[in-house]
């Protein structure tokens, strides 16, 4: 436990959430454990979302004062934890359900048309975002936290949120393996019902042998959400690992 109270752990939200979502996984976590929460650019009260490259730039500059400093993200929040990676000085990267971005235009489209209806019908776009493949699990969920989970919805400015899924969309920036490879600590989790981000597990284990990619049973893409004590397990063993660096 002295170990991990040398550490910062950041914690960075998935499209259309907030630092909230969080507070199971860090409930399990030591009480030493040093622990920051990231509102992403165009959520809840945070600022107006710039471009990809002036967020990373700026969020770069306020955790380079950091030390001993581990990023976490989930969903779009990872994809921004990795492209910091390349300007802060980490001890580790953790990530859940990740793309790697470096998608078409074809992507790009349909980014801009769901933030067309979120600007247009938010309670709509809700409704369909959620009734996608890859939320499919989520039905599971005990109906109190399910509805607790969509009034956190209600924090977002509409108009930033869309401009955010926008502008931060996997087609707005290159492929991120080569940023994964050059990490000397790295953990990808992923649940076994989420398909996708599977794929992509199997792909990060096949490119990466150093890199720890664990799959956890019965949760799908919203780990946070499905499986915060399984998380939370995971991350504190990665963050014991790292005590030779410390």
């Amino acid at each position: 436990m002295e170990t991990l109270s040398k550490l910062t752990l950041v914690f960075l939200h998935g499209f259309g959430g907030g630092p909230s979502d969080f507070d199971e996984v860090i409930s399990y976590l030591p009480l030493t454990l040093r622990i920051k929460c990231l509102t992403l650019p165009g959520h809840e009260r945070a600022q107006d979302p710039m471009c990809l490259d002036e967020e990373i730039k700026r969020l770069g500059k306020e955790l380079g004062r950091e030390e001993n400093l581990v990023l976490c993200g989930y969903s779009m929040g990872g994809r921004f934890a990795t492209l910091l990676s390349e300007k802060i000085k980490l001890k580790g990267l953790i990530l859940l359900s990740s793309g790697l971005g470096g998608e078409n235009e074809r992507r790009l489209k349909k980014d801009q048309e769901w933030a067309k209806l979120l600007t247009e019908n938010t309670p709509l776009f809700w409704k369909k975002w959620y009734e996608q493949n890859l939320f499919a699990s989520l039905k599971k969920l005990p109906e109190a936290k399910w509805q607790t989970f969509l009034k956190k919805k209600e924090k977002h400015n509409a108009s930033n949120l869309a401009q955010s899924l926008e502008n931060f969309s996997p087609a707005n920036h290159k492929n991120l393996m080569p940023y994964l490879k050059a990490q000397a600590h790295l953990l990808f989790l992923v649940g076994s019902l989420d398909e996708k981000y599977s794929e992509i597990a199997k792909q990060i284990e096949n490119e990466i042998p150093k890199a720890q990619v664990t799959l956890i049973n019965q949760a799908g893409h919203n780990l946070p959400l499905e499986a915060p004590k399984a998380c939370a397990q995971h991350i504190e063993a990665f963050l014991q690992s790292l005590k030779e660096t410390i």
